[in-house]
């Protein structure tokens, strides 16, 4: 993707961006479910959990529908990642392509996003659709990284 102009940033890309860059201050943190070994051997689509975490103890959540879609989408294309922890579990995280779509895409989404975000419920987020889709081409050689 780093040398593609074909990619599309859309508004829901950043939602789902800024909403894990929030969740993680929150101290919920997404993972890719490796149950069935599925991110090591690439058998069958990525499949994504949170965890809560409190003082002594966790909770884990399942990921809408929604959500999972654009966490696919996410991951293919190289704005979130995945680095394996100790425990085994592997954690998501925004890379830097990532952070700087962040930045660059603010001003046009972000008003729209903090009025999206207050109305979801952060344990079980659902990415609001756009009726219009609003799309703009995200092309890497106009970002500067």
């Amino acid at each position: 993707m780093d040398e593609s102009d074909w990619y599309i940033f859309k508004y829901e890309d950043y939602f789902t961006l800024r909403a894990l860059f929030i969740l993680s201050r929150k101290r919920i943190y997404t993972y890719i479910d490796n149950t069935m070994e599925i991110f090591e051997q690439s058998k069958m689509g990525l499949v994504f959990y949170q965890i809560r975490r409190f003082y002594l103890t966790q909770c884990i959540n399942p990921v809408s529908e929604s959500l999972q879609k654009y966490l696919r989408r996410l991951f293919a294309s190289g704005l979130i990642s995945g680095k394996q922890q100790e425990s085994g579990d592997y954690s998501v995280y925004i890379t830097r392509m990532g952070v700087t779509f962040l930045h660059e895409f603010g001003i046009r989404f972000d008003q729209r996003f903090r009025k999206d975000f207050s109305m979801v419920n952060i344990e079980y987020i659902e990415i609001p659709e756009t009726e219009e889709s609003m799309e703009c081409a995200g092309s890497l050689q106009n970002v500067f990284i």
